[in-house]
């Protein structure tokens, strides 16, 4: 496993004027700078994350030169079309393709205004936001530690505890209890965007996009981010609905140094032995990357113009984050805006089709269930929180792992939807400090 290299955070820079320019009157909404490169800084100094020069509502206008040049190219390849190929016989065709022209044109204009728009992950993040290239992939994190004594001396943690956030989320998942987990479990918390989300860059690879190279940039993070503590403790590794997946392979590989895994809606499927037909890397590595880069070459066109008119949309988060919420009205503005921010990273788009087709050719949750059963029978605390009435993992499922697993304690918070850690963030804290002071 290489070992995390540092590297130079990129300047501020103001998105493009060209674009902003354009924007339509409304009130943007903001994200703040990040701090320094190797600083942290308390949330709950500046709890919401808001900011200058960023608009999560901006879309683009055409001026009146692409509102021509889309008329010109349309007028002109439908006469084309009718005339010279069909000599007038065919008016009809020469429309339709007048038609088509004119509306790729259209989008063509408008697309290009999006991506100039876009700005790098550093530009976007908040004030206790910190990047640092790890495996080669420049991730974002952040770190929250114990608070200081009365005498302003910083604590030592005792444990180190390091979350993965779930599909389509990112570090903002934590951000409510990270602070309480710190101060109540004792411990260093530490959350990152996983490639592919977020503000962590888009690596080139699809390969970099697996669930299993995310558990090895936890783990490397978790190095990163212990450099200056001479007793790092025991590592609790916890996982949100995906990043469960995630926080097993990390704590498969790192079992003798992991004291708990704590799964959160775990969206891994309770089934064992030859029933588990996850997906999982080709027996090659060779013909897996081969047929990854053929299927990402098919779909990434037809995905690429799906993605943006959805993501884009912020109906699409209210939507989503309102499925995945017991008690709809906890769904706050800053909530939808929290999650939506990383639609103004560059390459959001096309980092997101590699991230599908990695899990299609590398998901690794093939008998994952066997090794977090065999994790428990070697000592480790296997912990399962599950919202009752989650729709999106059904509880059911968390009972049939509780079961299958030895020793694996599971809660279930009433009224409580797919995001517990979000919904109900004070019984999610309850829950996870009294585990721990049972456990100590």
């Amino acid at each position: 496993m290489a070992a995390p290299q540092r590297a130079r955070a990129p300047q501020r820079a103001r998105a493009p004027q060209r674009a902003m320019a354009a924007a339509r009157p409304r009130t943007p909404a903001k994200f703040g700078r990040c701090a320094p490169r190797g600083t942290r800084t308390n949330p709950k100094a500046s709890p919401s994350p808001k900011v200058d020069n960023i608009d999560l509502d901006w879309a683009p206008i055409l001026s009146w030169r692409d509102h021509a040049t889309v008329l010109v190219g349309a007028a002109s390849s439908g006469l084309a079309t009718a005339f010279l190929a069909f000599r007038g016989r065919r008016p009809a065709v020469g429309v339709f393709v007048g038609a088509v022209v004119g509306i790729a044109t259209r989008y063509f204009l408008i697309e290009t205004k999006h991506q100039r728009a876009l700005v790098e992950g550093p530009e976007l993040g908040d004030s206790n936001s910190s990047f640092d290239e790890v495996g080669g992939i420049v991730v974002h994190y952040k770190v929250e530690d114990p608070p200081r004594t009365k005498e302003g001396v910083g604590r030592a943690p005792s444990a180190v505890l390091h979350a993965s956030h779930g599909f389509g989320a990112n570090c903002y998942s934590w951000e409510g209890i990270q602070g309480k987990l710190s101060e109540e479990l004792d411990c260093r918390v530490v959350c990152h965007d996983t490639p592919g989300f977020g503000l962590t860059s888009r690596p080139r690879e699809i390969r970099d996009f697996t669930l299993l190279r995310n558990a090895e940039v936890s783990l490397d993070l978790v190095d990163l981010v212990t450099e200056d503590l001479n007793d790092k403790g025991g590592l609790i590794l916890m996982g949100h609905s995906m990043g469960c997946i995630s926080a097993a392979h990390a704590a498969l590989q790192r079992a003798e140094q992991t004291r708990a895994l704590v799964l959160v809606a775990p969206a891994i499927r309770a089934v064992t032995g030859s029933g588990d037909k996850g997906p999982g890397w080709p027996v090659t590595r060779a013909r897996g990357a081969i047929a990854s880069k053929i299927v990402y070459a098919v779909i990434r066109p037809f995905l690429l113009v799906l993605l943006r008119a959805l993501v884009r949309s912020k109906a699409f988060w209210q939507r989503g984050l309102g499925a995945a919420f017991s008690d709809k009205t906890k769904v706050s503005e800053e909530t939808v805006d929290g999650y939506r921010r990383a639609k103004m990273v560059k390459r959001w788009d096309v980092g997101m089709i590699k991230f599908v087709v990695a899990q299609i050719f590398g998901g690794g949750t093939r008998g994952l269930v066997e090794g977090i059963a065999s994790l428990s029978r070697r000592g480790v605390k296997v912990v399962i929180i599950h919202g009752e009435d989650d729709r999106i993992v059904p509880c059911s499922n968390s009972r049939r792992l509780a079961e299958i697993i030895p020793g694996c304690e599971l809660k279930v918070l009433p009224r409580c939807g797919h995001n517990p850690q979000e919904e109900a963030q004070e019984a999610f804290v309850r829950e996870l400090k009294r585990w721990y002071a049972a456990e100590a």
